[in-house]
């Protein structure tokens, strides 16, 4: 069984691959597609170190600021091996994924 990392240069590319994947229009967050467990990520953030003050309820409220990573991301755990047409979107495993498989 392996883990594979996938980005995707576009949201357009990212949600294609996936219809073909999962046979579906309307492509669920998570679905398993013959050997393959999928979690669809989509666009992910990441804290930039800095923090902003905001008011919630009245209330000011210190939150991490994030900026936007490249991409559109996919995990896939896999039995057998990983469609060819998915070779050229695999991603080294990110130090710290956003979403693990258990």
């Amino acid at each position: 069984m392996q883990d594979i990392y996938l980005c995707f240069p576009t949201i357009k590319a990212g949600v294609a691959a996936m219809q073909a994947l999962s046979g579906l229009d309307d492509v669920p967050a998570e679905f398993v597609a013959g050997d393959c467990q999928v979690s669809v990520l989509g666009k992910l953030t990441k804290p930039t170190g800095e923090t902003e003050t905001v008011e919630i309820d009245g209330e000011a409220v210190e939150q991490a600021v994030t900026t936007a990573v490249k991409g559109y991301h996919v995990n896939i755990r896999c039995r057998g091996d990983l469609p060819d047409d998915l070779q050229q979107y695999v991603i080294a495993r990110p130090g710290t994924p956003a979403r693990r498989f258990f």
